[in-house]
């Protein structure tokens, strides 16, 4: 196996303006963080290119049977828990030796709760890096020098955060000895008390953990979708993405199909173009300004809470309610850009919170604990006078505050307000997204089907509008397009692009039916009164008689098949919104 951890075999060159310094506090103290601006966070627990190794010959072993691999990774992952609460390190001895007492013991478990939660500090102060930054470029080498783009070096870091977290979390006990050791954090790290090789061993197999449940997710999920024999995703010899997904489709497939998937998938995405996507992001950025966290917060002023709070903890761990009331209630903070009530202080801070004493904490099984990584940054504790103090790291904060927006981890019904939002005024996005790309290429005939009066309700109640985003012509082929769009709702998962391949394309699947069905029987039905009303619009049809009705529908992702569904016997094309143009003027013509 390659040497891939040396020092600077990731290297990382800044395109733009440095990184934000903010969260460099545990990064510039004792030999943590890279100076020479190489990223390779295995360095920080001297994880090595033997332990690698290793790591993945057991995942190689258990490629085919990662269900029982996970199990025993959650049992290694609790022994070697066990032996650091049974045992602490003595420096004369240089040495583990065995604890006696009990109390011995629950601060000997605080001490490695912290150290798996600095573990999950310093791999978040990397993404932060990473997405604080305009731009970067950096190259993973090995002997077949490829290269890898920052997005994979990002999401392996943010799987392995929540790993590291999730598992903190479960471990933690919400008493006394946690919350000394939590909340002085960044004094021990001034101290020099952490030596995170001491704890390398359970650090590396909670990476391994992060991939292993990936594999099974994503493995469960399949097999619940499709009757086809079970396959688990491909051991690759990358520490940045160790599972290749879609060897679960390859298996599917004879080999001449599988290329034709991967070249066409291929093309899409270097076809893509990444404006029409900011397009959307832009949509949701500006729904946050007007939607409802509360009735007196809308969500940008939440947003704008929680960084203020991150802020706070940026000067030290630990706060009571009072002291975090009392500064964001202080009228002559210059960090603060509206005047808060208490309430809306105390609601955030409650949303953000995680009391482990209460009863929807307890007894949680390790599962249930990466659904709260960043909906609660916040841990809570009562003092030896029984009040309650919140210790927090700003990195944690800023993850979950990002992440929130990123994802919509919210009430469910915020997530799918936000897309019918999107669903209902990207219809005008959509065509004049198309105008333009005709006016460009001259191809094609893009008409709004609210200048058909057929598609327009009637006053009769039982007759409802059908619901067509836009209707296309292309003379060319001689083909009449039904142009739909929807949208998936964020998910944070990290398998997520093979669980929309598999929700929309799979051979059980009826999403695409279940939007089409309605319109192309519609139109089929309808087809002589559409053609005649196109004709009135100027439209000239190459064969009138002989023209053609298929579908398009554009989704906010390039999923991982070839782009066709059949409807009853009409082709369906599935395109990202981002590759309108390549899909238009080129896909549907060669395939």
């Amino acid at each position: 196996m390659k040497s891939w951890v040396k020092k600077g075999i990731i290297n990382l060159n800044l395109m733009g303006k440095i990184m934000k310094t903010n969260f460099n506090k545990i990064s510039g103290n004792n030999g943590f963080f890279d100076f020479e601006e190489k990223l390779n966070f295995f360095d920080y627990f001297n994880i090595n290119s033997t332990d690698l190794k290793d790591a993945f010959s057991v995942l190689r072993k258990y490629e085919n049977n990662m269900l029982t691999l996970k199990r025993m990774m959650e049992s290694q992952i609790t022994t070697r828990l066990n032996f650091y609460i049974n045992n602490s390190f003595n420096k004369i001895e240089n040495k583990f030796v065995e604890n006696k007492t009990n109390e011995e013991k629950k601060l000997s478990k605080a001490l490695v709760v912290s150290v798996i939660f600095l573990a999950a500090r310093l791999v978040s102060q990397e993404y932060i890096t990473l997405t604080t930054s305009s731009e970067y470029a950096y190259e993973y080498e090995n002997s077949s020098n490829k290269s890898f783009n920052f997005e994979n070096y990002k999401k392996s870091l943010k799987s392995y955060y929540e790993t590291l977290t999730a598992w903190a979390m479960y471990f933690m006990d919400s008493n006394i000895e946690n919350l000394s050791i939590l909340s002085r954090m960044d004094e021990y790290i001034k101290k020099n008390v952490y030596s995170m090789e001491r704890y390398k061993d359970i650090i590396l197999y909670l990476w391994l953990y992060t991939h292993v449940k990936n594999s099974c997710d994503l493995t469960k999920y399949k097999n619940d979708a499709s009757e086809l024999k079970a396959f688990f995703p491909k051991i690759t010899e990358n520490v940045l993405a160790p599972l290749n997904y879609e060897y679960i489709f390859d298996q599917q497939e004879y080999q001449e199909e599988a290329e034709i998937r991967k070249k066409i998938v291929s093309d899409l995405k270097i076809w893509k173009i990444k404006e029409y996507d900011n397009v959307i992001k832009n949509l949701i950025i500006k729904y946050y300004k007007t939607l409802n966290f509360s009735e007196t917060l809308v969500f940008n002023d939440y947003f704008n809470l929680i960084d203020i709070i991150k802020d706070m903890f940026l000067k030290k761990n630990f706060y009571s309610l009072d002291d975090i009331t009392s500064n964001l209630l202080n009228p002559n903070s210059a960090a603060v850009p509206r005047i808060y009530s208490s309430e809306e202080v105390e609601l955030t801070v409650k949303n953000l919170e995680f009391d482990k004493n209460a009863i929807d904490f307890n007894y949680k099984a390790i599962e249930q604990y990466y659904n709260l990584i960043y909906k609660k940054p916040l841990l809570s504790f009562l003092n030896k006078n029984q009040s309650k103090i919140l210790v927090a790291y700003p990195e944690f904060i800023w993850m979950a505050n990002h992440m929130q927006k990123k994802y919509n981890l919210f009430d469910s019904n915020i997530s799918k307000k936000i897309c019918a939002m999107l669903k209902e005024e990207y219809f005008l996005t959509l065509n004049q997204q198309l105008k333009k790309i005709e006016r460009r290429f001259r191809n094609l005939k893009v008409f709004n089907p609210n200048d058909l009066s057929i598609f327009k309700a009637t006053d009769d109640k039982t007759q409802n509008k059908i619901e067509v985003n836009s209707i296309v012509y292309d003379p060319s082929l001689n083909k009449l397009f039904v142009v739909l769009v929807n949208f998936y709702p964020p998910e944070n998962i990290d398998w997520l692009n093979e669980k929309r391949t598999i929700d929309t394309l799979s051979e059980n699947s009826n999403y695409v039916a279940n939007l089409f069905s309605e319109p192309l029987n519609f139109v089929l039905k309808e087809l002589k009164k559409i053609k005649k009303q196109l004709k009135k619009l100027e439209l000239k049809f190459s064969d009138e008689k002989e023209v053609t009705v298929e579908g398009i529908l554009f989704v906010n992702d390039i999923l991982n098949a070839v782009p066709k569904v059949d409807v009853n016997g009409v082709n369906v094309y599935v395109s990202s919104i981002s590759t309108m143009e390549h899909f238009t003027n080129s896909y549907i013509y060669k395939k």
